[in-house]
């Protein structure tokens, strides 16, 4: 028998050694292989100009920037950025720039990847940039006009930078990110005040780098200086005929000019979108000039071609202060003449000061002068409506122009009529809403008639019917409110001809008024009772109003002291309001009316149970 020989220890051992050399070589190799791909990579790893992260203009040039002279063959660019581009490679061969001509080249959007991927001596290495692209053109006050409004090399004039977006992105929306800053110009002059195009939106408000956005922190304003003693009407801001309300002016502090004739934006038969910004009209003194009149928006006119409403949204204006002698509107926040439509929703605005104590003084918040057929229903809804202070104050005022065909609707605002505060007049007046011929729809504001500076035969009224040929006004849901301690000078509602121009008056709440003042008729005062027996003996139809009158024990000094009523210092119901006040309205929503909502955008509470608060807001 033959017996196998034992394989020897040595033999073993030197397997096992070889084996573990063979780890270690490859060991070895990986790591030799992630040095020189680490070295590799460190080598030719691009500087990108703008770093990637940042955000970019479409035309944008980006520059990379290789640590020595690259073979073009060995580079290769992909991702989202590789298709849209006119590579250009220095003479050195260092620098690649992508897009050098700066036309509009990169797709828009966030997160754009552009991937570059280098070839040498055996290693193959990617190396990742993302970039944030948008089409416009971005300004900034160390920029310059000569430049061409991309990021890395940004313009100095608005009007010069609202054209080239136009000319770079033709046919497509783009916009003009202005970065933080003031930025003054003069409307008078041969530059002329920024003329806005349509589908070009400018947009104030953000950081130097055009990534951040917030024009409370990043405050961009725009100044005219203009101060002309002529009837041209001058300011910064002007919007042509054709622009719609795709072409957007948003996150400025705008400052109308000190001249005789003044509007912080000016609204030429256009209809953009205005929101978001901080509105100031020009301030001329009294003595100053003669006649002048300041406003925060100036709208006029409209485009045969376009039936669409200007959109006035959540915006601070302020009418500020005028000298002079014009009629009724010489401090106005918002006027619009003949626009096709209008939506005015979710401001705080104010009608300023006018400033002179003359006869013709006036201001006035909302000023519409509408003479045409309307495409749609305008609308004025959850602003803060302050009448100014002057010898005439309004709130909103329809005037003359506007016929019975124009029909407004007024919801959920809180609208104060303002302080007729100039003491040597025969007579002055506050209205918190007036019209002589529009039809109005008015439902859900709280309305103030506040306690004016002593004047002679000074009247305050919430709702006034100027003319005879208004158009059967809806009054409904609201709480006037008349905070006096001189009441018999106030009146709710005033109607001042023989036609009754009332449809419906219901669930509305009247606190502060004398019993007989409540309303009044052709100038002669009458209670609620009285009141609503005569629009139903009209043809209209009146129920379920409530009031609570002149009380002493509630008044002090002339300020009412709500606490033991319905209110807090913001109008709004308290939850010990009377059930007349918190759930005392009509159903809107039961009854298919056009919101829903309250000023601070709360669902309102009615839903066929209860009815829905009186007044611009829910309770809690």
């Amino acid at each position: 028998m033959t017996t196998r020989p034992k394989r020897r220890p040595a033999i073993a051992a030197a397997i096992v050694a070889a084996a573990a050399m063979a780890a270690l070589a490859a060991a070895c190799s990986d790591a030799l292989l992630d040095e020189m791909t680490r070295i590799a990579r460190a080598a030719n790893e691009p500087t990108a100009v703008p770093a990637t992260g940042s955000t970019i203009t479409a035309h944008e040039t980006i520059s990379l920037a290789f640590g020595s002279a690259m073979d073009a063959s060995a580079v290769e660019l992909s991702g989202d950025l590789a298709a849209s581009y006119e590579p250009a490679w220095s003479a050195d061969g260092r620098t690649l720039e992508l897009n050098a001509d700066g036309v509009a080249s990169w797709a828009a959007g966030d997160g754009r990847a552009l991937t570059v991927t280098v070839a040498d001596g055996g290693s193959v290495v990617s190396y990742e940039l993302s970039y944030d692209v948008f089409d416009g053109v971005c300004v900034s006050e160390d920029g310059s006009d000569g430049n061409d409004g991309s990021a890395s090399s940004p313009m100095l004039g608005l009007e010069a930078a609202v054209a080239r977006a136009a000319a770079l992105y033709p046919g497509r929306a783009s916009s003009v990110r202005v970065a933080e800053g003031t930025y003054a110009l003069d409307s008078s002059g041969p530059a002329g005040p920024v003329d806005m195009v349509e589908g070009v939106s400018l947009y104030g408000g953000y950081d130097a780098l055009w990534s951040a956005r917030d024009p409370a922190a990043h405050v961009t304003t725009i100044e005219d200086a203009a101060a002309t003693d002529t009837l041209d009407l001058r300011g910064p801001i002007r919007f042509p005929e054709g622009v719609t309300n795709a072409t957007v002016l948003d996150g400025f502090t705008i400052k109308g000019p000190p001249s005789r004739l003044s509007a912080a934006i000016v609204v030429e038969k256009a209809a953009p979108t205005i929101s978001g910004n901080v509105i100031v009209s020009g301030i001329r003194t009294a003595g100053t000039l003669t006649g002048s009149t300041s406003y925060g928006i100036h709208v006029t006119g409209y485009d045969d071609d376009q039936h669409l409403a200007v959109v006035i949204r959540d915006n601070v204006v302020n009418a500020n202060r005028a000298g002079g002698g014009a009629y009724y509107y010489r401090a106005c926040g918002v006027y619009i003449a003949d626009a096709i439509g209008f939506v005015i929703e979710g401001n705080d605005l104010s009608a300023g000061k006018s400033s002179d104590g003359t006869s013709s003084d006036g201001s006035c918040c909302i000023f519409i002068d509408n003479d045409v057929a309307l495409a749609t229903t305008p609308v004025i809804a959850r602003n803060r409506i302050d009448g100014g202070s002057s010898s005439y104050t309004y709130g909103i005022l329809c005037y003359d122009a506007s016929n019975a065909a124009v029909t407004v609707r007024i919801e959920n605002n809180l609208i104060n009529a303002g302080l007729a505060s100039m003491q040597d007049l025969s007579f002055s007046c506050s209205h918190a809403i007036e019209t002589s011929r529009a039809t109005l729809i008015v439902r859900n504001n709280t309305i103030l008639v506040i306690d004016p500076d002593p004047v002679i035969n000074w009247k305050g009224g919430g709702v006034y019917f100027s003319g005879s040929s208004c158009g059967p006004a809806i009054i409904e849901n609201n709480i006037i409110i008349s905070p006096s301690s001189t009441p018999a000078d106030y009146f709710a509602i005033y109607t001042g001809d023989a036609t009754y121009p009332i449809g419906s008056l219901k669930n509305n709440y009247f606190y502060g008024f004398t019993d007989g003042t409540t309303g009044q008729y052709s100038g002669t005062g009458e209670s609620l009772a009285a009141m609503e027996t005569r629009i139903d003996s009209a043809g209209g139809a009146a129920a379920d109003n409530d009031e609570t009158l002149f009380d002493s024990v509630n008044y002090d000094s002339g300020t009412l002291i709500m606490s033991n009523f319905m209110l807090d210092d913001d109008y709004r119901p308290r939850t010990t309001a009377p059930a007349a006040v918190l759930t005392g309205g009509l159903d809107g929503s039961a009854l298919g009316w056009p919101f829903s909502d309250d000023y601070d955008g709360a669902t309102r509470s009615g839903n066929g149970a209860t009815g829905w608060s009186r007044g611009y807001a829910e309770k809690d």
